[in-house]
């Protein structure tokens, strides 16, 4: 787990090193972010639509998006291990964003997600609960595989964008 980790880490840092500044912060130094804002679990329908605006509002950043089971203890560990080695370093780094999105998986509802957000948790960490898990069916058909996708994490660089239904394919993922 730890040289996962750390192999993230490490591209997390050469796509910040290619970065550049971000033009359109404001003095919390987030850039139109539309979300409720760290330390809030914000509901999710299934289109999904607040999760893919909180995306495109920080074009021109890294983003870093978590599919999780707030109940899987795997899960935890590497929300937490990750924040620990790298997330929390970074949080005044206005060139990365966090998004967390808390699946239903092994039974976990609503309240399971809230109790996991102090593992990552930051001015420009994002927390999102989906329901339906629709989002890990979104990200089977995207990494083209044949399982539900979940405690995964992708590494968006600054030029990504989310059209459409379908999230964008990641420039790096770990499952």
């Amino acid at each position: 787990m730890i040289n996962r980790i750390l192999l993230t880490v490490a591209v997390i840092g050469i796509t910040l090193a290619g970065c550049g500044g971000v033009e359109d912060a404001d003095e919390s130094g987030i850039a139109n972010v539309t979300s409720a804002g760290p330390s809030s679990l914000i509901v999710m329908d299934e289109d999904l639509q607040q999760l893919r605006d909180d995306f495109n509002a920080n074009a021109g950043r890294v983003r870093l998006v978590f599919l999780s089971g707030p109940t899987c203890g795997i899960c935890l560990r590497g929300m937490a291990d990750l924040n620990d080695e790298f997330v929390a370093a970074s949080q005044n780094d206005d060139r990365l964003v966090t998004f967390v999105v808390h699946v239903p998986t092994m039974g976990a509802k609503q309240h399971h997600a809230a109790d996991s957000i102090p593992l990552l948790d930051g001015p420009r960490v994002h927390h999102y609960w989906e329901e339906s898990g629709i989002i890990g069916q979104h990200y089977t058909e995207v990494m083209d595989v044949d399982m539900y996708v979940w405690d995964f994490w992708a590494i968006y660089g600054p030029d990504a964008v989310w059209q459409g239904t379908l999230p964008p394919t990641p420039d790096y993922y770990e499952h």
